[in-house]
């Protein structure tokens, strides 16, 4: 659906809308099995471009994965554990990857 008006200029603006499917970000990142990134750019001021990162967990996977955690904890407190220590790992490589990591490449600096 577009949208047409005229600016206090005098110009024609066009504004187009999807009604069902708006886009909310420009890119989306994984960062690890448990979060993504969505990159949002804007071109506010002129000539300038604004990267905004959002992090959001993947709450259908992390749901998923502490239920099989649970029941592994239950069968075998010893599994349970090891697959504690492998959620954490993973955890941390998703704050990593959507933090530090992601700012890092943006900004383009070498892989360390």
């Amino acid at each position: 659906m577009s949208h047409t008006g005229v600016s206090s200029d005098g110009t024609e603006v066009i504004s187009r809308t999807l009604l069902l499917a708006q886009r909310t970000a420009d890119a989306t990142v994984a960062a690890g099995p448990l979060a993504v990134v969505n990159l949002v750019t804007s071109a506010h001021p002129t000539d300038c471009i604004q990267l905004r990162l959002r992090a959001r967990v993947r709450t259908a996977r992390v749901a998923v994965l502490a239920a099989a955690v649970a029941v592994l904890w239950l069968i075998t407190p010893v599994a349970g554990l090891a697959a504690v220590a492998v959620v954490a790992v993973l955890a941390g490589q998703a704050v990593w990857s959507a933090g530090p990591g992601l700012r890092r490449i943006l900004e383009g600096e070498e892989a360390r």
